[in-house]
């Protein structure tokens, strides 16, 4: 671990080393710095800066740091998200106050951080200092690397855990108990923000013993006991509040269903019709498991009956499961990146520009990674370790907020694999290889379009923020391109009445309910919003064909009948 960090040992500085060589990796972290600024000042002026209510990902982790903040280091209830990010912002919170701008300049600082060792393990690897330089500047202009970095989301804390978890696997050679422990508690800190450090851990270890052998079995057998001792307390505390054995989250077997089932295509997909916010997805998730079983479920039991339901995909439909699984492997290279949260669209729509010029995608980080993966020499560690942590994904689902996480590690090994290649003079293998990872990156894969989600949630963000009028120059435009779309009818709907146009609102609503008869909200919202209206039998009228009316639901229907059946 010391080596990592060492400054007596940089990899940048070399004896005859030009002046201005020695500013590459500096020109690189100032490019990064300027581009995140850039980005930072546009999203603090955006509507998406603010956290609002619905129980999206970034509401939720907020609050979660809110929470630790104010001492519940350990949760009510089981851990629904991993919480080594909420106990980091929760820690500045307690120190500095809740405030969002926290959150982005943590993120910017964990970001950059990642950048600086991203270009380290490249040279350590092998990589020219050109070459290192060019990765590092290709993950320093990655649109989603920016804004991730800005907001209440672990992405740029995982990241940073990975590479520093690779780089530790590296500097623990020969694999003494000394540096066992140091891997072994690094891996269970890197666990606890994104489980697939896990698999990368028990792969890598695998690696040492095949190289080292016996010299290793201590080292490892510390290493797995280390790792287990910081799982533990989250562990143990699931399967005291749930009365079972729970493992790290709720949630792990409705994340491995969105990726195994009948309907799934290898990305986030809407399961049902289930809100597609963090919170709501899995308060339905549980519900439904609730009544398909028949009976109360605690969140581990509920987490089992959906993995079961997975299961049984793989039992009853062997093939496709198979080739679903191979999809989502060519998926994990594709040079698109489909994000669930679309953040990076949203951005670009609520601020009118993004201070990235065109980028492509995943492209770049692609090939380098297929490059790096089949040409890198002596770096079988962190190959498997990458591979592992590949075939952990590919078993849930592909998004490109998840693959993220692995794009530093991945530009590091593919910037050390061309460096080798080119000193060796072995042009034409890197040349195929370059040709058949681009084959791989522009596979077509078909995508239906979500410029209709895009505009529904940055009108969410606006229509939070009370501004009206942008709201309603979204809406307009994506209205007239899709006038079906249940979500923007419903959207329609708010920004109406909250312009107290409550007739038009009511027919928005009325819209939204008829084209997605399950939605939790639309006939609820048509009716209040008839009975705002004057119209209270109308509005009694839409809230009886809700089939098991909420308390809510249920009290303001009571009030209309006692009007209307009077």
């Amino acid at each position: 671990m010391r080596e990592i960090l060492s400054c007596r040992r940089s990899p940048f500085t070399v004896t005859g080393m030009k002046p201005w060589q020695h500013l590459l990796p500096l020109f690189v972290i100032a490019l990064a710095v300027c581009l995140r600024l850039s980005a930072w000042h546009d999203f603090r002026a955006s509507a998406l800066f603010w956290v609002g209510d619905g129980g999206h990902d970034r509401t939720l982790y907020h609050q979660a740091a809110i929470s630790v903040a104010g001492g519940e280091i350990l949760p009510e209830t089981a851990f629904r998200f991993l919480p080594l990010y909420p106990w980091l912002l929760g820690g500045l919170y307690a120190a500095c106050g809740p405030h969002l701008s926290l959150a982005g300049w943590l993120g910017m600082g964990l970001d950059l951080a990642t950048l600086w060792l991203l270009m380290v393990l490249a040279r350590r690897s092998g990589a020219t200092r050109a070459m290192a330089a060019m990765a590092g500047l290709i993950y320093a202009a990655y649109p989603l690397a920016t804004l991730y970095s800005l907001v209440t989301m672990p992405n740029s804390l995982n990241a940073l855990m990975i590479i520093l978890l690779v780089l530790s696997f590296r500097a623990a050679s020969p694999f003494r108990p000394l540096a066992g422990l140091g891997v072994g508690l690094l891996a269970g800190l890197a666990s606890l923000g994104f489980a697939g450090a896990i698999p990368m851990t028990l792969a890598g270890l695998v690696v040492v013993l095949l190289q080292e052998k016996r010299s290793a079995l201590a080292g490892v057998a510390i290493s797995l006991l280390a790792l287990s001792v910081v799982l533990l307390p989250v562990a143990l505390h699931n399967a005291r509040v749930e009365g079972q054995w729970t493992g790290l989250t709720t949630h792990s077997g409705f994340n491995l269903y969105l990726g195994n089932h009948e309907k799934a295509t290898g990305y986030p997909v809407r399961v049902l019709d289930f809100r597609m916010s963090a919170s709501d997805l899995l308060d339905d998730a549980h519900t439904h498991a609730e009544t398909m079983a028949g009976q109360h479920l605690s969140g581990a039991e509920s987490s089992r009956w959906w993995r079961d339901q997975a299961r049984a995909f793989w039992r009853n439909h062997p093939f496709t499961a198979t080739m679903l699984t191979a999809k989502k492997g060519l998926l994990f290279w594709n040079h698109r990146d489909v994000d669930d949260l679309r953040l990076v669209e949203q951005f670009r729509l609520l601020t009118g520009r993004f201070p990235i010029p065109p980028w492509p995608d995943f492209l770049p980080i692609g090939l380098l990674g297929l490059i790096g993966l089949s040409l890198v020499r002596n770096e079988n560690r962190m190959r498997v370790m990458v591979l592992a942590g590949m075939l952990g994904l590919i078993l849930f689902f592909i998004t490109a907020r998840y693959r993220l996480t692995f794009a530093p590690v991945l530009l590091a090994m593919g910037a050390a694999a061309v460096s080798q290649r080119m000193a060796a003079r072995q042009y034409r293998s890197l040349a195929v290889c370059t040709v058949l990872a681009a084959l791989v990156a522009w596979l077509p894969f078909t995508i239906p379009s979500q410029a209709s989600v895009d505009a529904y949630n940055a009108s969410l963000q606006l229509l939070q923020q009370n501004q009206l009028e942008a709201a309603e120059a979204i809406l307009a435009p994506a209205l007239s391109a899709d006038p079906d779309n249940p979500n923007l009818n419903h959207a329609l709907g708010s920004l109406r009445f909250q312009q107290e146009r409550y007739t038009e609102a009511a027919a928005a609503f009325q819209r939204c309910a008829d084209r997605e008869p399950n939605h939790p909200n639309a006939r609820f919202n048509q009716g209040l919003s008839l009975a705002r209206a004057g119209l209270l039998c109308e509005g009694l009228a839409a809230l009886r064909a809700i089939p098991n009316p909420s308390d809510k639901e249920a009290d303001l229907l009571e009030a209309l009948a006692q009007h209307c059946d009077g």
